[in-house]
């Protein structure tokens, strides 16, 4: 951790925005890659306006943003933004090839224990890496959009990730205050094959008939999901299209109920109700996991109100 103090962001579109401006503003040097000057001015007016932005909501101070803006640098030429690195996050677009070339040149620009990490919403590190030679100094670093605001980060280990790799990126992402989930080399990571198995099924509602796309989404949101075909149209329908073209063929599609969840019924393991489920339950949990969703409704409802007062 000693050796980070420059991080570079290859591909400045809206994901990389964020990863500049999350690692920035956690007190490092980011150099943040574009292909063209209009792509990388485009960038950086970008990350003023969400500074600009979190300042005027309170995230962060007019010091702080000013700290943060001040510690971005963008440029056109990959092999400055390599070689002046310490810690590299690939952040270009989910095509396999394209990740495949860069991580090839990044493999023989970087010096040598400088980690490459993939920001890759759904595509699998040994296939990302297949052509650079450091794999022990590859992993996937997965973030949710926008960056900044979405604490929860996916970290994803290829058979041949080093530990040390693993606990530096960890240290690494734990220290700008991000919740680190590790998971199990596979498309989709978690969060993508949960979001991919709901909006196949609100799709097939929709098909059928059941109910308007606005009234799904009412009914995701009031269960804590994200809006479901506003999401959707958001960030473009052709790149939900890539994705349920490669993944949705992964995902459970079994028309009986899952052998786990039997064993568990099986072996009376309920839940709350029995002391244990997926998880164990005494008096004590119980209280605490009530008193926080009691917490998440009533910030639900707060945020309702909000939403009618700005209509």
């Amino acid at each position: 951790m000693a050796v980070i103090r420059r991080i570079s962001v290859v591909g400045g579109g809206y994901v990389g925005q964020g990863l500049a401006i999350q690692f920035a503003r956690g007190g490092y040097q980011v150099s943040i890659y574009n292909r063209s000057k209009e792509s990388s001015s485009s960038a950086i007016e970008r990350i003023r306006f969400f500074l600009d932005l979190f300042e005027k909501n309170g995230l962060y101070s007019r010091k702080q943003a000013e700290e943060a803006f001040s510690l971005i640098h963008p440029t056109i030429n990959l092999e400055e933004a390599a070689k002046s690195a310490d810690y590299v996050m690939e952040s270009v677009s989910e095509d396999l090839p394209l990740k495949q070339d860069v991580f090839m040149r990044l493999d023989v620009l970087c010096p040598p224990h400088v980690i490459i990490a993939s920001d890759t919403s759904g595509l699998l590190l040994s296939e990302i890496g297949i052509k650079a030679q450091r794999k022990d100094k590859l992993i996937v670093v997965h973030h949710y959009t926008p960056t900044p605001l979405r604490p929860v980060v996916e970290v994803v280990r290829g058979t041949k990730t080093s530990e040390e790799t693993f606990q530096v990126t960890k240290k690494l992402l734990e220290d700008i205050d991000k919740d680190v989930v590790v998971v199990k080399e596979a498309l989709g990571h978690i969060g993508v094959r949960i979001s991919t198995a709901i909006r196949r099924e609100a799709m097939y509602m929709l098909e059928r008939g059941i109910a308007s796309p606005e009234d799904i989404d009412k009914v995701a949101y009031n269960f804590g999901i994200l809006p479901v075909f506003a999401g959707m149209d958001a960030s473009g329908l052709d790149v939900f299209m890539d994705i349920h073209s490669y993944l949705q063929k992964d995902l459970d599609n079994r028309d009986t109920p899952s052998p786990l969840l039997k064993e568990k019924v099986e072996k009376k393991e309920l839940g709350i109700k029995s002391g244990q489920g997926f998880f164990g339950w005494n008096e004590e949990l119980v209280k605490k996991a009530m008193d926080r969703r009691i917490k998440v409704l009533v910030m639900r409802m707060k945020e309702r109100e909000i939403f009618r007062d700005s209509d």
